[in-house]
């Protein structure tokens, strides 16, 4: 059972995927390629309280031992009739239940399952007796209820040695068995947010089920001996193989044609036993059809892997079919460039080393001396494996510093004015930069601190000291602010490609190249275009309408082939620990065979450097509100963005390798008349454009906030949720943050998996990756809020100062008017220009008082020791008093002890911030004292923003 709310959770920000090996991959892990359960033979033993069995033959063995035996046993009897994936019978299986909050677990109301094999289908659902976990099904109760079922229904003729196990989002049914913790546990390996079967599959006996039941049923599986029923079991989860966006179990129905059965009111997902009270054929006809959905979801995938193309054995992520796709593409381009016309596979040793020679690798075969079984003789174990060359390996570090993720950043905050906002991005980005990528040419790479030299269609990689004008308003060159993210300031140090060096030396910033390493390219064989034409082919085929080719399925499959490809070059780059629940402890996600330092970086360095070209393409007189990753949004149209900078142009022509028909290297993909920006990755729609063709197609990105299903939510219309969250907002403002119970959780204290739902600080206040400066109010419908534009920071610790005040200061405010910015733009002066090194302010900052009543007293000093051009003149200290004191309808009061106190105050010099309502009390002192000399107080930083302020 999969409710609808866990895409949010499902697509949210996924931990790294486990390393897979495919099941025609072999594997070195022998002892754990299967696990078993249940009793295997009708000996029986004594168990001694050592843990030790003693054998029928009086030959001493462990439990240990003997369950590697049986193992061993299973594996062999069942392996040497290996099965293709295409031949295995398909059960589907799924659970309904209710979350028990009050003890902390979940009622189990019925386990239903969907049995499929050479075209004929069974379902049928089991019910628990009660809702007390001792009444849950057993895994190998329930498979062998499942069996007998089909059996009876002619779907199987027989019994299966080896059955396909499958369930959308599968960790959430498979942990619903009562075994599940003690032995499941074992058999499945994390992959993203579930479990899969990642080895060959796994040797479970249903032979004491079924020798249970016999005599029930009105067949019979053996003639009544104690024969063993044995067979393997792959786990697939569906959810695997679903596309970026369609991973819920409702818009998979929609992809292979099944739509997803509703509950009808007034029952939802918390009531499901009263579903089932009240209406049993309702409830069964939605408890089967989830099933039935991830059935026939596996089954168009191995329709289309296994029978139409041919593969053998299914791997288990659509992940893992992207970098076989792939490899199959340069095995051809290996037989082509060695007149190889023999019938040869990715297995061949030629084509092996080949694909290594491209990823910079080469074998390595070691030696280790072992012990003989049974024996003291020593035998030599030889290993080969492939590693990076001395050269790349050496440089490896340099290109993972050089590995950024995408560029994003939001230049307005708050409503923008009313006008055409079009969101455009480069289509397909990673995967046509893909293209670019050639062989590198490691024994010849140079070092070099020359510009010249990492301009145009090299490879480079950099560590740059830089230094943009002070008008650039996108810099293009990255620096890791963690735990930030990446930043764009206008000098610094940074790690970037040569593509990103291009784009800053176009923008006149003073470059001074610290180390700079450049590969030349080897040869001019692209390693990933024949795999991009074959996707973008597959992609255009199945968009065919016109000719009966379309399948909505397979097109975005396809598409997600392609992306899944770039993600596997980067996979485990750097060092991540992931929880392993076979062993119950965390590990480092191992690297995978794609796993490319040089080629991640080339791929995201170069995709950077073209959103920043593309930006500066933008004219002066438009505005960007924000970029996110491979597109940004923008009231300029597409003929009016200049597109023809050098990195735009490579991508061009990268881009019409896998499209010959050509093309603009933008398309336009969302439109509004009114956007309202939070934060980076945040802004939503608040008024959609009255074109037909694109009033549905806006934008509501919520920086990672879920819609509540607690809240009324209009799905026609889900940003006026966002809309009003957003403008009625205040510090301790909340929404619902659901999540499920952690796998670490689950399985190290065997805890079923709940919904966990808890009240979460909204977090939509600017995230100040770069600097605001306020822009007046913005009608948003009915109410009024703040627009700030931006311009970058100058230095990170610019950026990390400010944002560090600017998080303790929304503990207590959100910045919505202008009134909320003076108070902001107050704190933050105040915090840091009067600070004094060491301990205290420069000036005692009293509680509740603000900037401009500092300023006062600061005057008031300056006026009585006649500093600053200034001079009493003969003018008395209440008659001061008083006249301050009478300004603004009495703001700046000053009694008498102020005046005896500023005698001796420390006049300091240069360090006053400017603020609007310092400047607002400056002019009536300088129309009032017009020698006063006041620049000589305030800080150099502060001057041009005070002498702007002065003159409005």
């Amino acid at each position: 059972m999969q409710d609808d709310w866990e895409e949010d959770y499902l697509n949210a920000p996924e931990a790294a995927e486990s390393e897979e090996v495919s099941e025609n991959e072999p594997s070195s892990d022998l002892d754990d390629l299967e696990a078993s359960y249940g009793d295997y033979g009708s000996t029986h033993s004594k168990v001694n309280r050592d843990g030790i069995e003693q054998a029928g033959t009086g030959e001493v063995k462990s439990r240990k031992e003997i369950a590697k035996e049986k193992q061993a046993a299973i594996r062999k009897q069942l392996m040497e009739k290996r099965i293709p994936t295409a031949l295995k019978p398909i059960i589907s299986i799924d659970t309904e239940y209710e979350q028990d909050d009050e003890n902390n677990q979940i009622n189990v109301l019925s386990y239903q399952f969907v049995v499929s094999f050479e075209g004929k289908k069974c379902n049928g659902i089991l019910f628990t007796e009660s809702a007390h976990k001792k009444h849950r099904l057993s895994f190998e109760e329930f498979l062998a209820k499942v069996i007998q079922t089909a059996l009876q229904e002619k779907v199987l003729t027989k019994w299966p040695e080896h059955v396909i196990i499958v369930a959308h989002y599968l960790k959430a049914d498979l942990f619903t068995f009562s075994n599940a913790f003690k032995d499941i546990k074992t058999l499945v390996s994390s992959v993203r947010k579930t479990v899969a079967s990642l080895r060959d599959g796994y040797g479970v006996d249903l032979g004491k089920e079924f020798r249970k039941r016999i005599d029930d049923t009105p067949f019979k599986l053996n003639d009544g001996s104690n024969n063993t029923y044995s067979m393997l079991i792959t786990f697939y989860d569906s959810m695997l193989f679903a596309p970026a966006g369609y991973q819920s179990l409702k818009k998979i129905g929609e992809l292979v044609g099944l739509a997803k059965e509703e509950i009808p009111e007034p029952y939802d997902i918390s009531r499901m036993a009263e579903y089932l009270e009240n209406d049993r054929d309702g409830f069964i006809k939605y408890a089967i059809n989830d099933a039935e959905i991830a059935c026939l979801h596996l089954e168009q995938v191995i329709q289309y892997e296994c029978i139409e193309n041919g593969s053998k054995y299914l791997s288990h992520t659509i992940g893992s079919l992207a970098v076989k796709a792939f490899k199959q593409t340069l095995l051809e381009q290996f037989k082509k460039k060695n007149n190889i016309t023999d019938d040869i596979t990715t297995k061949d040793d030629g084509y092996i080393e080949y694909q290594n020679i491209a990823f910079g690798k080469e074998k390595v075969t070691t030696e280790k001396w072992l012990t003989k079984t049974g024996s003291t003789e020593l035998i030599p174990i030889t290993k080969s494996n492939y590693i990076l060359k001395d050269v790349p390996h050496i440089f490896q570090q340099l290109a993972i510093e050089c590995y950024h993720g995408g560029r994003n950043e939001c230049y307005i905050t708050g409503p923008t004015e009313i006008d055409t906002w079009y969101d455009f991005d480069a289509p397909s980005c990673y995967t046509v930069i893909l293209n670019g990528l050639r062989r590198l040419d490691f024994d010849n790479l140079k070092f070099s601190n020359k510009v010249d030299d990492f301009l145009g269609d090299v490879y480079g990689l950099l560590r740059v000291k830089f230094k943009f004008p002070d008008n650039t308003l996108y810099p293009s060159l990255p620096v890791r602010a963690d735990p930030y993210g990446l930043l764009y300031p206008l000098e610094g140090v940074c790690f970037c490609t040569a593509a990103e060096l291009e784009v800053a030396n176009d923008q006149d910033a003073e470059l001074e190249i610290l180390q700079g390493l450049f590969i030349p390219w080897l040869d001019d064989d692209r390693i990933f275009t024949p795999f991009m034409k074959l996707v973008r082919a597959k992609r255009q085929h199945y968009k065919d309408k016109e000719n009966g080719y379309a399948n909505d399925f397979l097109e975005k499959f396809w598409k997600e082939k392609g992306n899944s490809c770039y993600g596997r070059l980067a996979l485990a780059l750097r060092p991540k620990r992931v929880f392993d629940i076979q062993s119950g402890n965390m590990k480092y996600l191992e690297q995978g065979e794609l796993t490319n330092a040089y080629f991640s970086a080339y791929v995201s360095g170069t995709a950077r450097a073209l959103l920043s070209s593309l930006l500066l393409g933008v004219p002066s007189d438009k505005k960007v509100l924000a970029l996110t990753t491979d597109g940004f949004t923008t009231n300029a149209t597409l003929d009016e963005i200049k597109k023809d900078s050098p990195v735009c142009n490579r991508f061009k022509e990268l881009f019409h390798m896998i499209e010959p028909d050509g093309g603009e290297i933008l398309e336009e993909k969302h439109r509004m008349n009114q956007v309202v920006l939070m934060k980076t990755r945040g802004y939503t729609t608040s008024q959609r454009d009255d074109d037909p063709e694109w009033k549905t197609k806006y934008i509501n990105a919520r920086a990672g906030v879920q819609l509540p299903d607690d809240e009324d939510v209009d799905e026609e219309n889900p940003e006026v949720w966002v809309l009003n969250k957003y403008l009625t907002r205040k510090p301790d403002t909340t929404y619902t943050n659901k999540s499920l119970t952690p796998s670490q959780m689950m399985f190290l204290f065997d805890r079923d998996m709940l919904s966990i739902t808890k009240k979460q600080l909204l977090n939509w206040e600017p995230d100040y990756k770069r600097d605001l400066i306020p822009n007046g109010l913005i009608t948003v419908g009915d109410k009024f809020h703040i627009q700030c534009t931006s311009k970058p920071h100058r230095t990170v610790d610019d950026m990390k100062r400010k944002r560090a005040c600017f998080d303790v200061w929304r503990e207590t405010n959100c910045l919505k008017t202008l009134e909320d910015w003076d108070n902001w733009d107050e704190y933050f002066k105040l915090s840091t220009s009067l600070k004094r090194e060491g301990k205290g302010n420069h000036m005692n900052i009293r509680k509740g008082e603000d900037s401009a009543n500092i300023f006062k007293r600061l005057f008031l000093r300056v006026w009585i020791q006649e500093r600053c051009g200034l001079s009493i003149d003969g003018m008395r200290q209440n008659a001061m008093a008083k006249w301050i004191s009478s300004l603004e309808g009495g703001i700046y009061h000053v009694n008498a002890a102020a005046m005896s106190s500023a005698k001796k105050g420390k006049i300091f010099y240069g360090k006053f911030p400017i603020t609007s309502r310092v400047a607002k009390l400056l002019k009536h002192l300088v129309k009032r004292f017009p020698t006063f000399e006041y620049e000589k107080l305030f800080n150099e930083d502060s001057l041009e923003e005070l002498r702007r302020l002065m003159k409005d």
